[in-house]
């Protein structure tokens, strides 16, 4: 799914479970009652998964989890979404150099993560 469309999805299969109309109009709040987005959720197990995959050198993962294509041709139109534009609005970091660092540091990692 695309840019909060789990969102949505995961609102009406709540409504559904919880036996809530959509006609009723009860606010988002009331209906997570404290739950967090599952956006967010999705989120955190992604970086989760990153993390140990990047701070094993002898792994093949660590080497593709950050891997940027160098050769290749470019193509007309908007480039395809990899991994990397994938983790870096949910780490907060822009440069591939500082998530590496981050992910490669267990503390900074967990703290970043909050596992």
């Amino acid at each position: 799914m695309e840019n909060g469309m789990e969102n949505g999805t995961y609102t009406r299969m709540l409504r559904i479970s919880l036996n809530v109309s959509w006609k009723q109009h009860m606010p988002k709040q009331a209906l997570y009652n404290g739950l967090p987005k599952v956006s967010e959720k999705i989120a955190m197990h992604r970086l989760r998964l990153a993390g140990p995959y990047a701070r094993h050198p002898e792994e093949v993962t660590s080497q593709l989890v950050l891997w940027q294509p160098a050769a290749g041709h470019v193509h007309p139109g908007r480039r395809p979404t990899d991994y990397i534009d994938v983790i870096k609005p949910d780490t907060g970091l822009d440069n591939i150099v500082d998530i590496r660092t981050v992910m490669t540091k267990r503390t900074l990692w967990k703290a970043n993560v909050s596992l």
